[in-house]
């Protein structure tokens, strides 16, 4: 029997981790020191995005830049079928590596993109986003199943329909991170 059942009841579940990062660059170049700058809080948001995608198979993790617009930096929706990444491995595992570089280099480009001058950003974009794409993958893991018509499905009788409710029943766990680096907006 297993000692800590909470961690055994949730072992089959898929989390989805959100992460919206702050990017930008007004911000980041006025405030920049040797200490914290914006490519040491990149690293550190990927290292615990690491650490999500390596808890369990079934993890999941989404990342998104915030500037003046709201872009998707992980998973790459733009060019899904180039998914090689050109650097070696080096011993990681290829999705985290993978993760890893994407989000790199979107979010220079990004940040190289920004016309703003507006030192704060509006994160409510970025939460909206967030839930919308945890919604999105809600229904891409609970498909809906046409039952049977006429009189001869009766679905009291049969133990073989409930098979297919129990898809319907599994759960996507979710949780939404933001790293912020600006000052809060009196707006929000």
């Amino acid at each position: 029997m297993d000692k800590n059942p909470k961690v055994a009841s949730t072992q089959g579940v898929p989390n989805l981790l959100i992460v919206a990062i702050d990017l930008t660059p007004v911000w980041w170049g006025l405030n920049n020191s040797e200490d914290f700058n914006v490519f040491h809080c990149i690293d550190a948001v990927l290292s615990y995005s690491n650490l999500h995608m390596m808890l369990s198979p079934l993890n999941e993790v989404a990342i998104f830049g915030v500037t003046e617009k709201v872009a998707f930096l992980f998973p790459n929706f733009e060019d899904p079928d180039n998914s090689e990444s050109n650097l070696p491995l080096e011993g990681q595992y290829k999705v985290l590596s993978q993760m890893n570089e994407s989000v790199r280099q979107k979010a220079v480009k990004l940040m190289s993109s920004s016309s703003s001058l507006n030192s704060s950003v509006i994160f409510s974009g970025a939460v909206i986003r967030a839930l919308c794409y945890y919604m999105r993958r809600c229904r891409e893991l609970q498909p809906t199943f046409a039952l049977p018509d006429g009189d001869d499905a009766d679905l009291g009788d049969s133990n073989s329909n409930l098979d297919h409710f129990s898809v319907l029943t599994d759960k996507l766990r979710c949780r939404i991170l933001v790293v912020r680096a600006a000052e809060d907006n009196p707006s929000q």
